[in-house]
């Protein structure tokens, strides 16, 4: 949709993602690391996980967004393993 930027929630708030690293470890673990067009050394969020964990909860996280009305939200809880629990 042109025209709307998507913004995220960092140490010093608010700000407009401009890119997004998505990296996979030797060790099957995951991280996303999200930009400010101020890209310095640390990114303002970043999330990590065992790589199954990170796509079910970006699946999940998808199917949310894709079933929910205008207004509405849905939220993902995660299990104690740290991958997604369910609705």
């Amino acid at each position: 949709m042109p025209g709307q930027k998507i913004t995220a929630r960092g140490r010093n708030g608010y700000f407009r993602v401009s890119e997004i690293d998505a990296i996979v470890c030797m060790d099957e673990s995951a991280q996303i690391s999200v930009y400010s067009s101020r890209h310095g050394k640390t990114p303002p969020v970043v999330i990590t996980g065992p790589l199954e964990h990170m796509l079910s909860m970006l699946d999940k996280t998808r199917d949310a967004l894709s079933s929910t009305k205008q207004g509405n939200s849905k939220t993902i809880k995660l299990s104690s393993e740290c991958g997604p629990g369910g609705e």
